[in-house]
C-alpha cells in the first residue's frame, strides 16, 4: 500500500466515523424531541451491604402497570406522563421499598437512588422520601462506605469547584496524595513508582521516557466523572502497587440530552504580557504537533547534514499571551425498546504558558561545584478527546466501546548563567519540544444469567499505545576561564542535536466471573498483558572550526553561530556521537490468575464482611541494549518472577454508620523497563544525567491497614486509620557523583514504610438551614519511614573513605500532607466559593552515593481560590480562580543548604461555562 493510498484510506475511515457520529447526534435529537412531552424517573437499586447495583430488581408505578427491571449495574428508567407518583422497589431477598412523593414533569429527569437491605423472609414495606439525585460527591462518598477495601475518591463535582485543570491538580487533593512536578502522584509517602494507574478499568502506558508512572497532566480534569484512590490490595485487582492503584473514569452516559461548553482564560504573573522565548517551530504547534519543521532531514554523508539542518537555534521573542482553555461535551441515551444506546462526546483543548526561575548552587564535600541562575520558558499544549457508545441488550447484557486520545506538547527553551567548577564562567542555552500522545480503546461486556445460579461474567479487551518524540533537542555552553576579565568574550563549546523516540504498546484482556451463593460471592479470573517498548535516539556534536580564520565563528550569538553557512571545509563539521547503549527495547508479559471470596457473616450478633483470597502473577520482563556504552555488545537483562500475592480485607459494621475494618496484602514493585536499559540520558530540566540498571531486582511488599469510618450524613465522612509497609529491595533513585551530576537506580536494603491518616467532610446543616450551604473538608496524613543504608564517609584527617551503616528515610517519602478545603454556596444567589490548601512536608528526592549530601525538597505549601457564579442567562455560570495563591516556591537542598529553587509564581483564571 503507497502512502497516497494509506492517507486517502485514513481519511475515508475518519469520515465515515464522523458521519456516523452525525447520525448518532441526529437520531438522539429526534429521540429527544418525541419523549420531551413525557417526564423520567431515573436512578439505581443498591444493596446496602455490598453498595453494589441489584440486578433484576422490580421498579414500577404504585396502581399502574409501568414499570422497569434493574440492569447489571442496578440502573433503571421509566418514561412517563408527568404527575405525582409512589415508585414501589421490590427484589426476592430484599425488604420492599416505597418510594411516595416523586413529582415528573415534562420534560424532566427524576434522579431516584434506593438502597434495599436484604432480607430472608419477606418484611412490612419501609417507606422513604423522595430524595434529589445523590451529588457526585455523596455517590463517591457511599460508594466508599461499601467498597470491599480501603479506598478515597473525588468527584466530578468536586473537581468543578476547583481551578484543577488536569487529573494530576485534582488527584493532590486526596488524603496521603501529593503531586510531584505537576503530573506524578506519589500515595502514603512513596514515589510514583510504588503506585499503578487504570483508565476505565484498562492499564495506562506511560509517557515518560524515564518514569514508570503515569503522566497525570495527559488527562483534562474535565473529562472525569470520579477518581478512586485504593489503598488496599483485592485479588481481583493487579498485583504492582503499593502505595495506591489510581483508578480513572471518565465521564459516563446520562439519562437526559446534555450539551456542555466551556471557555477559559488566565493569566500568569511571572509569565503573561512579558517577554517569553519560544522555538522556529511548525504551523501545527498550536495543535501539539510538529508539522515536519524539526524533523531529522535525510542525509548522504555528515558535511551534507550540517548545511541541510535549519538554523533554528535562535529564539522568537514575544509577549507571552494569555493562557487559554476550551471544552465541550455531548452525551444522550436513545431508548430501542427494551434496549439502550448510549453515546457521549467531548472534547478538551488548553494552551499554557509559564516562565520558571531556576536557581542551582551546589558543593561537595565543602568544595564549590556550580552557581547558576537561569529562565525556563515553556508553552504548553493539551488537547483530549473521548467517543463512548454502550449498548445494553434487555437488563442482563451491556456491551461498551471506549476512546480516550489525549495529546501534549511541551516547548521548552532555558537560558542559565554561572559558574562551573574547572569550566569557569558559562552560559547554557537548551530547546526542547517533547511531543507525546496516548490513546486508550476498550471492548468491554458485562453480563447476567439469572438463569443459571445469578452468574456474572465481565470481560475487557484493550490496548493503550503512547509515543513520546524530542525532535531536534539542542544544547550550546558557552565559557570564559575566570581569569579573563569581563570584556572578553564567551566561547562555545560544541554544540549538541538529537532526535530521540519513545514507542509503548500494552495490550490487556481480562475475564471476571462472579457465582452468588446467597449473600456469598465467589469470584475468579484470567489477566493478560503484554507490554512492548522501543526507544531510540540520534546524538551529533558541532566540531569546531579547523582553519583559525573561522574561530571568530565561536563568539557568535546562539542565533547566528550554526547558520549552514559556516558549514564546510574549515569551519565547522558535524560528527554523531550516538552510542550502540543509547537505544533499547523492552517487553514485558504478565499472565495472573486469581480466587475471591465476598463473605457476610456475623459474629455474636454482630455484623461482618470478608473479601480476600489469593492471586498469582506471572512476569518476565527482557531489556535488550548492549553491556558497554561505546561497545555494540548486544545484553538482555531478564527478571522473571512467579509471585503469590494473598490478599484479606475485614469490615464490621459497628452501626449503620460506622465500618471498622482491617487488610493486610502482599504486592510487589517491579523496574520500569528503562530503569533496566544501561542507557544514559540527559535531563536538561534537573541538569543531571540519568542511568539505567540492569542489575535491578523487583521489590515484594507487606502491606497492613487498620481504618475506621464515620459516616454522620449524606457526603460526610470522619476517618481515621494506620498503616505499615515492609519492603523488600525497595527500588530508589540514588544520586552519583562523577564528572557530572548523575542518577541511576538500586535496590536499598530492606525498608518500612508506616504513618497515620485522618480524613473529614462535614456540613453544617446542625447550626440552621442557611448553613447546610457550609462545608469544609480535610486530610492529614503523617509518615514515616526507614531503610537501612551503607554509605561512603571521607575521614577529614586521615582522608581515607569509610562505610558507615545507619539509617534514613526512603527515596520520595514526605514526612506529612495537609489538604484543606472551605466551601459555601450562597443560596439565594447562587455563589459558590472554595478556598483550598494544600502542604506536603519534607521529602527525600535522591540518595547521594557520598556523605550527608542526600537531595531533599523543602516543606511546601500551596493555596488555591475559586469562586463561581450563575448568570442570569440560563445555564450559563462564570467561575474566577486562583492557583497558588501565595507565590510557593519550590526548593530543594543538599547538605544543608538550598541547592535548586524553582519560582513560577501564581496564576489567576476565568472561565465561562454553559450547559444545555
Amino acid at each position: 500500500m503507497t502512502l497516497r493510498s494509506a492517507v486517502a484510506q485514513l481519511i475515508r475511515h475518519c469520515r465515515t466515523s464522523f458521519m456516523v457520529f452525525l447520525v448518532l447526534i441526529v437520531a438522539s435529537g429526534l429521540m429527544f424531541a418525541q419523549v420531551a412531552t413525557k417526564g423520567r424517573i431515573s436512578g439505581r437499586v443498591i444493596d446496602s451491604e455490598t453498595g453494589e447495583g441489584i440486578l433484576g430488581a422490580n421498579v414500577f408505578l404504585q396502581g399502574t402497570t409501568t414499570g422497569a427491571a434493574t440492569d447489571l449495574d442496578g440502573n433503571f428508567t421509566i418514561s412517563i406522563d408527568p404527575g405525582s407518583y409512589a415508585v414501589v422497589v421490590s427484589v426476592v431477598g430484599f425488604k420492599k421499598s416505597i418510594v411516595s412523593d416523586v413529582a415528573v414533569v415534562s420534560g424532566n429527569v427524576v434522579d431516584l437512588n434506593v438502597i434495599l437491605d436484604p432480607s430472608v423472609i419477606e418484611t412490612e414495606e419501609v417507606v422513604v422520601e423522595a430524595k434529589a439525585a445523590m451529588s457526585y460527591e455523596a455517590a463517591v462518598i457511599t460508594r466508599q462506605k461499601r467498597a470491599a477495601s480501603i479506598s478515597d475518591g473525588i468527584s466530578a463535582e468536586q473537581i468543578k469547584r476547583s481551578p484543577d485543570a488536569t487529573s494530576g491538580d485534582a488527584l493532590r487533593r486526596l488524603s496521603g496524595v501529593s503531586l510531584v512536578d505537576n503530573k506524578f502522584i506519589f500515595i502514603r509517602g512513596v514515589t510514583d513508582r510504588y503506585n499503578q494507574t487504570t483508565l476505565n478499568g484498562a492499564s495506562v502506558t506511560s509517557t515518560s521516557a524515564d518514569k514508570k508512572s503515569f503522566s497525570f497532566d495527559m488527562l483534562p480534569s474535565n473529562l472525569l466523572e470520579n477518581t478512586i484512590v485504593t489503598k488496599s490490595a483485592t485479588p481481583d485487582l493487579p498485583g504492582d502497587f503499593t502505595g495506591g492503584l489510581v483508578q480513572l473514569n471518565t465521564l459516563d452516559f446520562p439519562d437526559r440530552m446534555v450539551l456542555r461548553a466551556g471557555y477559559g482564560s488566565s493569566f500568569n504573573d511571572l509569565t503573561t504580557l512579558k517577554t517569553f522565548s519560544r522555538s522556529h517551530g511548525g504551523s501545527q504547534d498550536w495543535l501539539a504537533k510538529d508539522d515536519g519543521a524539526r524533523s531529522l532531514p535525510s542525509f548522504e554523508n555528515l558535511g551534507e547534514l550540517g548545511r541541510t539542518l535549519p538554523n533554528s537555534w535562535g529564539q522568537r521573542s514575544e509577549r507571552a499571551p494569555m493562557n487559554q482553555s476550551f471544552s465541550i461535551s455531548f452525551g444522550d441515551r436513545l431508548d430501542l425498546g427494551s434496549d439502550q444506546l448510549g453515546i457521549i462526546a467531548a472534547l478538551s483543548y488548553r494552551n499554557s504558558f509559564q516562565r520558571s526561575e531556576i536557581d542551582i548552587d551546589e558543593e561537595r564535600l565543602g568544595q564549590f561545584v556550580r552557581r547558576l541562575h537561569g529562565n525556563g520558558d515553556q508553552s504548553a499544549v493539551l488537547l483530549g478527546g473521548i467517543l463512548d457508545v454502550s449498548y445494553k441488550m434487555g437488563t442482563s447484557h451491556k456491551i461498551s466501546i471506549r476512546n480516550n486520545y489525549n495529546r501534549t506538547a511541551d516547548d521548552r527553551l532555558t537560558f542559565s548563567e554561572g559558574l562551573q567548577e574547572n569550566d569557569g564562567r558559562q552560559r547554557n542555552f537548551t530547546a526542547e519540544w517533547t511531543e507525546r500522545s496516548m490513546y486508550t480503546g476498550q471492548v468491554a461486556g458485562e453480563h447476567g444469567f439469572q438463569s443459571l445460579l445469578g452468574v456474572n461474567v465481565a470481560w475487557q479487551a484493550s490496548v493503550s499505545t503512547s509515543k513520546a518524540i524530542q525532535p531536534d533537542r539542542k544544547e550550546v555552553q558557552y565559557s570564559l576561564a575566570v581569569e579573563y576579565p569581563d570584556t572578553y568574550p564567551f566561547i562555545a563549546e560544541p554544540g549538541t542535536r538529537s532526535w530521540s523516540t519513545l514507542n509503548d504498546n500494552v495490550k490487556t484482556a481480562k475475564v471476571d466471573i462472579t457465582v452468588p451463593f446467597g449473600q456469598i460471592k465467589a469470584k475468579t479470573g484470567i489477566f493478560y498483558e503484554a507490554k512492548k517498548r522501543n526507544y531510540d535516539v540520534r546524538y551529533f556534536q558541532t566540531v569546531s572550526p579547523s582553519n583559525p580564520q573561522y574561530f571568530s565563528y565561536l563568539v557568535l550569538p546562539v542565533d547566528s553561530i550554526y547558520s549552514p553557512e559556516h558549514f564546510g571545509p574549515g569551519g565547522f563539521s558535524l560528527q554523531e556521537i550516538t552510542k550502540p547503549s543509547d537505544t533499547y527495547s523492552a517487553d514485558q508479559e504478565i499472565v495472573a490468575t486469581y480466587f475471591m471470596a465476598d463473605i457476610p457473616f456475623e459474629m455474636f450478633a454482630q455484623p461482618f464482611r470478608f473479601v480476600g483470597g489469593v492471586r498469582i502473577e506471572n512476569t518476565i520482563q527482557n531489556v535488550h541494549t548492549t553491556r558497554a556504552f561505546s561497545v555494540a555488545d548486544p545484553y538482555t537483562a531478564v527478571n522473571k518472577n512467579a509471585d503469590l500475592l494473598p490478599s484479606a480485607n475485614l469490615t464490621y459494621s459497628l452501626n449503620e454508620i460506622t465500618n471498622i475494618r482491617l487488610a493486610y496484602s502482599k504486592t510487589v514493585n517491579r523496574p520500569e523497563l528503562r530503569e533496566l536499559a544501561n542507557v544514559y540520558f540527559y535531563d536538561f530540566n534537573t541538569y543531571e544525567g540519568v542511568l539505567g540498571n540492569p542489575e535491578l531486582e523487583r521489590a515484594t511488599i507487606h502491606n497492613l491497614d487498620a481504618r475506621v469510618e464515620v459516616f454522620p450524613g449524606v457526603g460526610e465522612l470522619l476517618a481515621v486509620g494506620f498503616f505499615q509497609k515492609k519492603i523488600h529491595q525497595p527500588i530508589e533513585e540514588q544520586f552519583l557523583y562523577s564528572s557530572a551530576p548523575e542518577r541511576t537506580w538500586i535496590n536499598s536494603d530492606d525498608g518500612m514504610n508506616y504513618g497515620w491518616e485522618f480524613e473529614i467532610r462535614k456540613h453544617f446543616g446542625f447550626l440552621g438551614e442557611y448553613f447546610t450551604n457550609v462545608a469544609i473538608a480535610g486530610n492529614y496524613s503523617r509518615i514515616f519511614s526507614q531503610v537501612q543504608f551503607r554509605e561512603i564517609v571521607r575521614d577529614p584527617y586521615t582522608l581515607r573513605d569509610e562505610v558507615i551503616i545507619g539509617r534514613r528515610p526512603m527515596q520520595g517519602q514526605s514526612s506529612y500532607m495537609i489538604n484543606a478545603s472551605f466551601q459555601f454556596k450562597e443560596p439565594t444567589l447562587g455563589t459558590s466559593l472554595s478556598l483550598l490548601y494544600n502542604r506536603y512536608g519534607q521529602r527525600l528526592d535522591a540518595i547521594a552515593e557520598y556523605g550527608d549530601f542526600d537531595i531533599f525538597e523543602k516543606p511546601r505549601t500551596i493555596v488555591d481560590l475559586s469562586i463561581s457564579q450563575p448568570l442570569p442567562w440560563a445555564g450559563l455560570e462564570a467561575r474566577f480562580s486562583i492557583k497558588n495563591l501565595t507565590d510557593s516556591r519550590q526548593v530543594f537542598v543538599k547538605g544543608g543548604k538550598d541547592y535548586r529553587t524553582i519560582h513560577t509564581g501564581s496564576t489567576y483564571s476565568l472561565q465561562l461555562s454553559l450547559g444545555l
